[in-house]
């Protein structure tokens, strides 16, 4: 049990099960606009996820603390080196306009992570954080994987960028319901600035708005729709459950699987109904 409870930890505080679930975004929107994913696209998306999160979440790992042993130092560097070069050739096999637009957000990251400006990043400028993630996510998630295949910006793919920008915004609420004995003031998460219930309550007609905006699409995929009404279902739920007090895996597990269980719950309509 102990090996199992080994394994869990690292694949959560590894980012595989983030990765996993902005590679299920990107495949959602692939089968809504009819097209698939290319193993380079895939490639990209999971090990960039890594990437990035181990490098917002260990940033002082770069820096060699004296806490940390030498061995264990170099071979993290020597781990993310490795994933940041795969990421790259797979970058690569990508097109131009694809490839300028991860740059752009591929920016927004480094400057969420590292200080610029007066030894603040992003993340430390007033409620701003929240919003970059969302962008950061959305971009990858539906802009890049579209224009990865067509040369065009639709009027169905920018419904599809708000609805994923909206829906991820919400996917942090438990986070930072969570976070709100720990985060600094200076933050000013929502939940900082008007509490877990009212948080609650945007969280709450975001999702509203999610859902209706669905209605705008030109071409609404009948599957996609049936289970997005059910994915946006199970957040509504776990946003009304979340607590400041909650389980250690309820946010970074749980919440986090939902874009996998939208995915799932696809792949088993469009199977079986």
């Amino acid at each position: 049990m102990n090996i199992l409870k080994k394994i869990f930890y690292f694949y959560i505080n590894s980012s595989i099960h983030v990765a996993l679930a902005v590679c299920a975004f990107a495949m959602i929107t692939a089968i809504e606009f009819d097209f698939k994913n290319s193993i380079s696209l895939m490639c990209f998306i999971f090990f960039g996820t890594i990437t990035g999160y181990s490098f917002i979440k260990y940033p002082t790992l770069f820096a060699f603390p004296r806490n940390i042993s030498k061995s264990n130092h170099t071979l993290f560097q020597g781990f993310i080196i490795l994933l940041a070069l795969v990421t790259i050739l797979s970058l690569s096999q990508l097109k131009p306009i694809v490839q300028l637009i991860t740059f752009v957000l591929a920016l927004l990251t480094l400057l969420y992570a590292i200080p610029f400006l007066k030894n603040k990043s992003l993340r430390n400028f007033n409620g701003i954080k929240t919003f970059i993630v969302a962008l950061v996510w959305a971009g990858v998630t539906v802009i890049v994987p579209f224009l990865n295949e067509f040369n065009e910006i639709t009027d169905d793919l920018m419904v599809s960028f708000i609805q994923r920008f909206l829906m991820v915004l919400v996917l942090i609420l438990p986070f930072e319901i969570r976070d709100l004995s720990v985060d600094a003031s200076y933050l000013r998460t929502l939940p900082q600035r008007i509490g877990i219930l009212q948080t609650k309550g945007v969280g709450v007609l975001l999702i509203g708005i999610c859902f209706l905006l669905a209605f705008f699409k030109n071409n609404l995929d009948l599957t996609v729709f049936y289970t997005f009404g059910i994915t946006l279902l199970l957040l509504f739920l776990f946003l009304i459950f979340a607590q400041k007090k909650q389980s250690k895996y309820y946010a970074s597990f749980w919440v986090e699987s939902i874009p996998i269980v939208w995915w799932v719950l696809i792949l088993i309509f469009e199977k079986f109904i």
